[in-house]
């Protein structure tokens, strides 16, 4: 009993070792499609984060792109949509509270922090697909807001 009981636990380690490194090696991969010249477009309905938080292993909230959005947007009859990788959801632009000071969000007259979050349960399944690097990349979201 005890010879296969210590097979059985260096198997067990091989197998926590290689799941270890399979899954930072997930989380550290670069996008999957390369990135253009980021910003907006021109009629400035299209948006890209200033900021990207990806770390889904902390807990819900912890996967969002930080937002400057005009002051035009801030009433709640605006609609939104939220892009990154394959995810695509409508998101809420209203002006509400976002930590600033949690955030490198500047301050520009006129504009607005916002949070968009990605959901936690899609954040895991593009990592593990292989795409996390498309989430961690500032590029890979866009938000359109319809007027």
């Amino acid at each position: 009993m005890g010879l296969s009981h210590g097979i059985w636990l260096k198997g067990m380690a091989a197998l926590a070792v290689a799941t270890a490194g399979s899954v930072v090696w997930l989380a550290t991969r670069g996008p999957t499609v390369s990135c253009g010249q980021i910003g907006g477009d021109a009629d400035q309905n299209t948006l890209s984060p200033i900021e990207v938080v990806a770390s889904p292993w902390y807990g819900p909230h912890q996967v969002y792109g930080l937002f400057l959005i005009p002051d035009r947007f801030a009433r709640g009859d605006t609609a939104a949509t939220v892009k990154v990788a394959d995810y695509r959801a409508s998101a809420d632009v209203r002006r509400g509270r976002t930590r600033r000071q949690a955030s490198s969000a500047p301050s520009i007259p006129g504009h607005y922090p916002k949070r968009v979050y990605l959901p936690t349960r899609t954040a895991l399944r593009l990592l593990v697909t292989g795409h996390f690097g498309d989430v961690r990349a500032a590029c890979n979201w866009t938000l359109e807001i319809a007027e």
